[in-house]
């Protein structure tokens, strides 16, 4: 199944373009590791999955260990409740295991 990113990619390149020179332009003070972990918070409170596992990689891409990651998650605990942490610890915890073996500390 193709996600909305891949949809639109397709059929609205200029827009995905567009959509990402804006989002460099923000948290410019931020280093991109920290922007990830932001970004991976934001998605896990918005239950958003896909995007969720695009910051998920460019996050341990910057740098991110699992333990950075995993605090990113807990942290939304009071926002969106520990069922919805739980999930996205869950659905983390399997995109991690894909990119990076638990064997290597990411």
């Amino acid at each position: 199944m193709k996600s909305g990113l891949d949809i639109l990619r397709q059929s609205r390149p200029e827009l995905v373009e567009a959509l990402g020179n804006f989002l460099q332009q923000l948290g410019t003070h931020l280093d991109g590791r920290t922007r990830q972990l932001i970004q991976v918070a934001l998605n896990a409170a918005q239950g958003a999955r896909p995007t969720l596992k695009l910051h998920l990689i460019e996050a341990v891409r910057q740098g991110a260990t699992r333990d950075e990651i995993l605090d990113a998650l807990t942290l939304t605990l009071p926002m969106i409740g520990l069922p919805a942490v739980m999930e996205a610890v869950a659905f983390a915890d399997e995109v991690l295991d894909q990119i990076a073996p638990r064997s290597v500390e990411v």
